[in-house]
């Protein structure tokens, strides 16, 4: 080795030394011993004593045990690494075996591997003799110690230890045999047909559910008294007059009780006490008059102490002689004396089986706060799928399937996208007996609601008179999704069944689509006490969003909110803010603006009652409100190209308990190509039939929707979900073209039973059978419809409709008023008002407005709101020769003009009419200017005025004495709360 090699660094000579093959090198030749003695022995790799039994290769792994694993970073810079030598393959030594083998067996080789690892250098020697006999005397003590035997290799037969027996748990093992045998059972009744026996069998089973009554009520404490029982059980019809009696369970303090309705009015109740010593028993049995409605509240009271409100309720309703469930989704009813209930009605196995979850206070029934004690609770089914959240608009502002709406708009459309004018029975208890016990009942039993009962039969069946031929409509389609139906028949579990005018809701909860009902008629519930004045008493201010081509202010037509009393747990389980949930009753008022928000306030002051909405986009419809109480809300869209971005249009549906979309309807139809024209927007208000939980809307795409919800409610774990399913129909009337402004509809429909009756903007008005998706009747109106179309029924045996067109087609003559025969479309009356369109603006003529149907006191008049009149028409109704706007009264069945009133300014914004408890009615109206009257129904004379700040395009939505509406205008975008007095 020369003296270079000797001086370079230690760890990197031996680097050098080895290569990165699996041989090592030959050493080199002419290697004094000395030389490779003055390196240290670890990495030399020295030979040991002579006695050492460590092989040469052993003794090169303890220098590098693990091989030279990096021999390139060992090597000096600019040298090439040593070329790899191969020795011959050689029979490699193997290490002694421990234990009794012979030196012959020790000497056996094995297999060579990669790397091996020796026994350390001079660590160990040969054993000796002596060494291994204590070695094996030490194994023989203590098998334990040394070499351990393998755990995972085999044992011989008789080494393993016996099997150990598992004991079964006889209760454990029945409960898993029954449950496996219900889950089988259940899978079973599953894929039998609906009709088979098995099936029906099955449901008369599921509906004997007793649940005890302390899961229901959760004991809870009220002041001055804690009720332990609030036993009621539900019977589906019986004979009136009728005695119910039901038991309560109080304090021992509690020196009287009785029942109240909604005004605090005591309801005639017999009441028995069991003094105990703990609490009293009661025994009260409430008699009923036919024809009674309302919810009943219980109240107590000590000695001497005044009459104290509890958190329990139950609603009652008796109605053509029967009493029957009074709320959906379906809630119990007070129990019936034994000798006075009939057998319930047998229902058929599709509405046994339809889950719909309780809630006694769903759709309003109870006080808002009230804990519904003796509410039926049941759950829903769950959908496999059920349908998820609605896509965010793309970040880019860019629409999906959308190549047609980009660009300039095309003719008809404004920039905004929007057309423009022109162009279980619960286990049978038995039922009490004409003496009662006194013990409370200790259950609280479950009813699976059959399919809510829909209106009767209908016994109007629609049929063309000779002038309203269908055949004016030339072409029909009926879509599922992108495939058309040839031949369309709806299936018997989807029928629809609209309930009639303010059946529409079992309970008036509330205002829950525009003009309150599917018959259209007003758009206010409950009563005034008086009406001599109107106050303001709050205001929230509202905001404004910039347009392509205009700045959105506030509130525009129509505009109307919705105002709802949530039941207590829909109202608990929701994100309402934690404070608005504890106040009872909440009265939470929901409008939509055009500066794309929609809003939550609380009618009493107008405060939030949760965060708002932020849709961005406009939105003149009225929110549409679930009529059996469910959390769930509609709303139309009316523009998606805003100053900074363009989106999705359509109709959008929302849950209430975490105000997230659920689904859109997409009004430019997507890749479908269903629709009649590229206009999106819905400015309709939906309609939703309780009975076949069905959605009715109609989009300014000129489609006719049919969308089954499908809806899933679970309000135990604040659950709402929908599984839309939906039919579409495209209509063309004869002279409309595809793609054209004519065949948009913005007139809100109306509908009675299975039929549904609108209007398009090319003046054709229209009868569907929603069973076949086929038109009964149809007629020409002379021009564009915006005015809801309203249904009434003049007398038992005949149904009205009303309509009224604008000025919007033609460029001069008058808007009309007309009545017709819903089922026929044979005309009765048409009223002609003159009007004419100002030059230089483009602002609506007509009857823009829609009607009040009158009832109670007012039932033989209909009120219209007629804007941009002329002089013929301020001299047909008699105003001033300045009058811009009237509010028309006239009678129902011959048209005649019983009075008008004249308005500061132009209207579109609907009348609403009130009533007191007598039945006296009185007329709001609103002008653009601000200015809001207060008119007599019967006569028109003036009662009240106010002025708000702010123009008022929307329309007004009551409830009891408090109105709401909201303005427009630049810096004058408000809600407004005011108190009719």
């Amino acid at each position: 080795m020369s003296e270079e090699n000797r001086e370079a660094p230690r760890r990197r000579r031996r680097a050098d030394r080895y290569t990165e093959t699996d041989s090592f090198p030959q050493e080199p030749a002419g290697e004094s011993e000395t030389n490779r003695k003055s390196l240290p022995e670890a990495e030399s790799g020295a030979a040991q004593a002579p006695d050492s039994r460590i092989p040469p290769e052993a003794r090169r792994m303890s220098a590098a045990p693990y091989g030279a694993v990096n021999a390139a970073a060992a090597r000096r810079p600019g040298t090439r690494p040593p070329q790899a030598v191969r020795r011959p393959p050689q029979a490699q030594p193997v290490r002694p075996q421990r234990g009794n083998g012979t030196q012959a067996e020790a000497t056996q080789p094995v297999p060579a591997a990669r790397i091996q690892v020796g026994y350390a250098s001079g660590r160990m020697g040969p054993p000796t003799e002596e060494m291994q006999e204590k070695l094996q005397q030490t194994r023989a003590q203590q098998p334990a110690r040394g070499m351990q035997e393998n755990r995972f290799a085999p044992r011989r037969a008789e080494e393993r230890p016996p099997f150990r027996q598992v004991k079964r748990h006889p209760i454990l093992w029945t409960i898993t045999t029954l449950l496996l045998a219900a889950g089988l059972a259940a899978v079973l009744l599953l894929i039998l047909p609906e009709d088979h026996f098995l099936r029906a069998s099955a449901a008369e089973i599921v509906r004997k559910i007793t649940v005890p009554v302390e899961e229901i009520l959760t004991q809870r404490t009220v002041e001055p008294a804690r009720i332990d029982n609030f036993t009621v059980t539900d019977n589906e019809r019986v004979t009136a007059p009728v005695e119910v009696i039901f038991s309560v369970t109080t304090e021992s303090s509690i020196s009287n009780l009785r029942l109240v309705d909604e005004d605090g009015n005591a309801v005639e109740t017999g009441i028995t006490r069991v003094e105990n010593t703990e609490n009293n028993v009661w025994t009260l049995t409430l008699r009923v008059k036919d024809g009674y409605e309302g919810t009943l509240l219980l109240q107590t009271r000590r000695e001497g102490e005044p009459w104290q409100g509890t958190e329990y309720s139950a609603p009652l309703s008796v109605i053509s002689g029967g009493l029957t469930d009074s709320s959906e989704p379906p809630i119990a009813t007070l129990a019936p004396n034994e000798e006075e209930t009939p057998e319930p009605p047998e229902a058929d196995s599709a509405s046994e089986t339809k889950a719909l979850s309780e809630d006694t206070d769903a759709a309003g029934a109870a006080d808002s706060g009230n804990a519904e004690a003796g509410s039926p609770e049941q759950e829903p089914p769950e959908h496999q799928n059920p349908e998820e959240d609605a896509a965010e608009d793309s970040e880019d502002g860019e629409p999906e399937d959308e190549d047609s709406d980009e660009g300039e708009p095309e003719d008809g459309e404004s920039e905004d996208g929007e057309p423009e004018n022109g162009e279980e029975e619960e286990e049978e208890t038995e039922q009490p007996t004409a003496t009662p016990t006194p013990e409370p009942t200790p259950t609280l039993t479950l009813t699976p609601e059959p399919t809510p009962e829909p209106t009767p039969t209908p016994a109007l069946t629609a049929e063309a008179a000779p002038g309203a031929n269908p055949n004016l409509i030339t072409l029909t389609t009926v879509y599922t999704g992108s495939r058309k139906e040839k031949d369309y028949h709806r299936a018997a579990k989807e029928l629809i069944h609209m309930p009639t005018a303010w059946n529409y809701t079992t309970q008036k909860i509330g205002v829950l689509t525009f003009r309150g009902n599917a018959f259209r008629t007003n758009a206010a519930v409950g009563n005034v006490v008086s009406a001599n004045g109107l106050t303001q008493i709050w205001q929230a201010a509202a905001g404004s969003a910039r347009g392509a081509s205009q700045t959105y202010y506030g509130y525009e037509w129509t505009g109307q909110p919705a105002i709802v009393k949530w039941s207590t747990q829909v109202r608990q389980g929701s994100n309402i803010d934690v404070d608005k949930q504890a106040k009872a009753p909440l009265l939470e008022v929901i409008i939509a603006g055009v500066d794309g928000v929609i809003r939550f306030l609380d009618l009493e002051d107008g405060t939030l009652t949760r965060s708002a909405i932020n849709l961005g986009y406009p939105m003149k419809g009225t929110p549409s409100l679930h009529p059996s109480g469910y959390p769930y809300m509609c709303v139309g869209q009316s523009a998606r190209k805003m100053k900074v971005k363009t989106g999705k249009i359509g109709l959008r549906q929302y849950n209430l308990y975490t105000q997230k979309e659920m689904s859109l309807i997409d009004g430019l139809d997507g890749k479908l190509h269903r629709g009649l024209n590229k206009y999106g927007s819905f400015e309709t208000s939906a309609l939703i039939d309780r009975t076949s939980d069905t959605m009715i809307t109609l989009g300014t795409n000129g489609l006719l929707y049919l969308t089954s919800l499908n809806t899933s409610f679970d309000y135990k774990s604040a659950s709402l979900k929908t599984n839309p399913s939906t039919v579409v129909m495209a209509s063309q009337a004869k002279g409309q073209k595809k793609n054209n402004a004519l065949v948009a509809v913005e007139s809100s429909p109306a509908m009675y039973d299975r039929y549904v009756f609108y209007a398009d903007m090319g003046g054709v008005l229209r009868c569907v059978d929603t069973n076949f998706l086929t038109t009964v009747w149809a007629v020409e109106t002379g021009d564009a419809v915006m005015s809801a179309v309203a249904l009434d029924f003049n007398g038992s045996d005949a149904l009205d409709l009303y309509t009224a067109n604008m000025l919007a087609n033609r460029k001069k003559g008058n808007a009309q008023i007309r009545r017709y025969d819903a089922m026929t479309g044979k005309e009765l009356w048409n009223v002609e008002v003159g009007v004419q369109k100002e030059a230089k603006k483009k602002e609506d003529v007509g009857f823009k407005a829609s009607p009040v149907i009158g009832e109670h006191g007012l039932q033989e008049l209909v009120y219209y709101t007629v804007t941009g009149l002329s002089d013929a028409g301020r001299e047909k109704l008699g105003t001033g020769e300045e009058a811009k706007a009237a509010v028309i009264a006239l009678e129902k069945e011959t048209g005649r003009i019983r009075w008008t009133r004249e308005l500061s300014d132009r209207s579109e914004s609907s009348p609403v009419a009130v009533y007191d408890a007598d039945g006296n009615g009185w007329i709001v109206q609103c002008a653009e200017d601000g200015t809001m009257l207060l008119l007599n129904g019967l006569t028109g004379e003036q009662a009240a005025e106010l002025k708000l700040e702010g123009q008022i395009l929307a329309s007004p939505a009551v409830y009891n004495d408090i109105l709401v509406i909201g303005t427009s205008g630049k810096g004058t975008e408000y809600v407004y709360g005011v108190r009719i007095r």
